[in-house]
């Protein structure tokens, strides 16, 4: 039977395998956030240089903070994830492994009819 640490061990090995197969998508949720923060940048310049506000500004910005909205949803759902693996993995070390429920006698035909 293995150790609680050669467990802690094995769960510690399968999240960095985790995290390095959901690389990329958490490099282009990180890459999103850098667009759309550029964007905000680009939109606020052309909103001071202009002095007026039209549609294209505007797009500029809606599409800047969908960027950033779906970029910053992705990294939430990552670090949830994670940090919900990393919770089981604290409570099943940490707390006792309780013993199985006993099993319940099924009741009788007379019991049965009578209920």
């Amino acid at each position: 039977m293995a150790s609680k640490h050669e467990e802690l061990d094995d769960a510690i090995h399968a999240i960095r395998q985790i995290m390095k197969l959901f690389m990329l998508e958490r490099i282009l949720c990180v890459i999103c956030g850098v667009c759309s923060f550029g964007l905000f940048l680009f939109a606020a310049y052309k909103l001071f240089d202009s002095q007026v506000v039209d549609t294209k500004t505007m797009g500029i910005i809606f599409g800047a903070s969908g960027i950033s909205t779906a970029a910053s949803a992705g990294i939430s759902y990552y670090l949830n994830k994670s940090f919900n693996i990393i919770e089981r993995l604290i409570l099943g070390v940490a707390l006792p492994s309780a013993p199985p429920p006993a099993p319940t006698p099924a009741p009788t035909p007379t019991q049965a009819a009578t209920a």
